[in-house]
């Protein structure tokens, strides 16, 4: 269990919405955009692009989003990612920040436009100036990470606590801002600002919460060491594919901390974790291999994980293969 803690995965694309404001019209588009999104909820789609698209017409900016999410996901449409971009422009240039922000996030991924930080900071600030706190999120991973802006971890911080402290806060957020009080990024190192940060995200089921909640409790900073607390948080982010919480179960189960001692077990998440591409599980199956920890010993196999985690940097990989 190597205690490294991971940042939050963001730019996420906000989903369809439900109750937009639509700008003034006549005909009043309300109506259209309503029966659209019974026709979407029914799985109806077809009939839900052509309410939406009738909708976006009349300048409905949360028509106009709702297509840009069907293209960008695929729903009902060949997923057209340029398509999506003009839906979204739309609606974000009719001052809807959750387009604001999903327009942002193409621009930061390079989906539908050339990669453009620069954009991306733009469109993030107008909505994040909106109150939307996924914008802010978004925005402040652009000041820590130094991406379109100068790096500025404290305004990072600022835009990151804009968005825990929401009326409906952002779990990417509180990850983002627990993982800066955990390395003391910015901020003094507090433990238990990471740990208060990491559970609420946790509870809100972000796989990347639960795994560095459960590396909290596995070294005992900033909560009382609790190894089979950790192993419960590292089942519910491995449930969710996380590599580094199968990766700690493999330990888990090998070490029998928190869990009675099982290879078979171990070998098990070693080898989920490792066909993932992670580095200690690949290296912690050359030992077991190497050592005959619930399999035969075999040196090919061995050297076979070892070389693959060596591949990626990792040192004690490399000196097994000297």
């Amino acid at each position: 269990m190597n205690g490294k803690m991971i940042l939050a995965t963001i730019f996420a694309l906000a989903t369809i919405a439900a109750l937009p404001t639509p700008a003034a019209a006549q005909p009043n588009p309300s109506p259209i955009f309503l029966r659209g999104l019974s026709s979407y909820k029914a799985g109806n789609y077809t009939q839900a692009i052509r309410l939406f698209e009738e909708a976006a017409a009349l300048d409905h900016v949360g028509a106009q989003f709702n297509l840009g999410v069907m293209y960008a996901t695929g729903t009902g449409v060949r997923r057209d990612d340029t398509e999506a971009v003009r839906w979204y422009r739309l609606a974000a240039e009719g001052g809807y920040e959750i387009a604001q922000s999903n327009l942002g996030t193409m621009y930061a991924n390079g989906r539908g436009v050339p990669r453009d930080d620069a954009q991306a900071v733009m469109w993030y600030r107008a909505a994040a100036f909106r109150g939307y706190p996924k914008a802010q999120t978004n925005l402040g991973y652009m000041y820590e990470t130094g991406r379109g802006v100068e790096q500025d971890y404290a305004e990072a911080e600022r835009l990151y606590r804009l968005a825990t402290e929401a009326k409906e806060p952002d779990p990417d957020a509180q990850c983002n801002l627990a993982s800066m009080y955990s390395d003391g990024r910015g901020v003094p190192r507090d433990y238990i600002q990471a740990f208060r940060l990491y559970s609420m995200a946790a509870e809100e089921g972000r796989a990347v919460a639960q795994y560095n909640l459960g590396e909290l409790y596995a070294t005992g900073n900033g909560v009382k060491q609790n190894h089979a607390m950790a192993v419960s948080w590292y089942y519910k982010a491995a449930w969710q594919g996380h590599a580094g919480a199968r990766s700690n179960l493999g330990d888990a189960h090998r070490l029998g901390q928190g869990v009675e001692q099982n290879y078979t077990e171990a070998l098990r998440w070693y080898n989920l974790a490792a066909e993932q591409g992670n580095a200690d599980a690949q290296y912690a199956l050359g030992v077991m291999y190497t050592d005959g920890l619930g399999v035969r010993r075999d040196r090919r196999q061995a050297d076979r994980w070892f070389t693959l985690a060596a591949d990626q940097g990792h040192q004690a990989a490399s000196a097994e293969l000297k």
